[in-house]
């Protein structure tokens, strides 16, 4: 089985959209949860916000392919620098960082850096493959 046969099963198949909901649930409850989560080294809050939205972005674009990317990356950043707001509105335990905000559109970055290296990898543009 060869890599461009796993992305070609993988994009927009069920799977792939139940995994990005899954990790849509997971990524909300760890933003939007009245306290915050343990610190295991200084700023490794920052980390962990640069790992879930690089992937819940990334595996979201995987799983809705019938969105454009210039609607899906723009609504991700939105998403990605909106949560941190919303996290400080929702709980007074909690409090808005723009260092968490700036991680989390790092994610979004990466995840896109990611996909169009994949995408380039494998030879498509705009998902379909090239005819030279």
């Amino acid at each position: 089985m060869t890599f461009s046969s796993v992305y070609d099963r993988m994009r927009g198949a069920l799977p792939t959209k139940m995994l990005f909901i899954g990790l849509l649930v997971l990524l909300l409850w760890g933003v939007l949860r009245s306290t915050p989560p343990q610190q295991y080294f200084d700023h490794s809050d920052k980390v962990l916000h640069i790992l879930a939205f690089s992937s819940v972005a990334f595996v979201g674009r995987l799983a809705m392919l019938m969105m454009r990317g210039v609607v899906f990356w723009p609504f991700m950043l939105l998403g990605a620098a909106s949560l941190e707001w919303v996290q400080g509105w929702m709980w007074e335990t909690r409090h808005f960082s723009l260092l968490d905000a700036a991680s989390n559109v790092l994610g979004v970055f990466v995840a896109a850096g990611a996909y169009l290296v994949v995408k380039q990898s494998l030879g498509l543009t705009s998902g379909r493959q090239r005819t030279y």
